[in-house]
């Protein structure tokens, strides 16, 4: 998209029929190492889209998830749990989740980026980062698969790290 902190882009967002052009730039880059996010300012408020509340406590191993994805454009939602922060520590730069659709382990694949994680409250508690897959190759092509289950299989950044009060 090339975007930068200083220069204003259009771009265009659907949902739907409902098509609008906003202006959009970097606010700033968060994360460290190779999980970073770029949270993006509007120069104006998208029609009819709603604020979602922040939650700035820790989370607790095991506790519910929901998540948006969008496969094919198609909305769906996974599942699951968080696992634990890296290190163990709520200010850790990443956050480990476990989460699916039924059996689909991959449902935040690619394009999921940037996707909020929320809590039983519909509280934002981190977004996607990345997701952890290994390739297995087969005599006739290359299957990518997840990890076992039981195991966090998305990184995410948690929502403390991401909030403004918190560069």
């Amino acid at each position: 998209m090339k975007l930068s902190e200083q220069g204003w882009k259009p771009v265009e967002f659907a949902q739907g029929e409902i098509k609008q052009s906003i202006f959009v730039r970097v606010g700033r880059i968060a994360g460290s190492g190779a999980e970073k996010i770029a949270i993006i300012e509007l120069r104006t408020a998208y029609i009819g889209a709603e604020a979602l509340q922040l939650r700035m406590e820790p989370l607790v191993a095991g506790e519910h998830v929901v998540g948006p994805a969008y496969p094919k454009n198609q909305l769906r939602f996974a599942t699951g749990r968080f696992v634990r922060y890296a290190d163990g520590d709520p200010a850790a730069r990443t956050a480990l989740f476990e989460m699916y659709d039924g059996e689909d382990r991959l449902v935040l694949d690619h394009g999921a980026s940037g996707a909020a994680i929320l809590d039983c409250e519909g509280r934002v508690v981190a977004v996607v980062s990345n997701l952890f897959t290994q390739t297995i190759q087969s005599p006739f092509r290359a299957i990518r698969i997840s990890t076992a289950w039981g195991q966090p299989n998305i990184v995410s950044i948690p929502i403390q790290v991401l909030s403004t009060s918190n560069p």
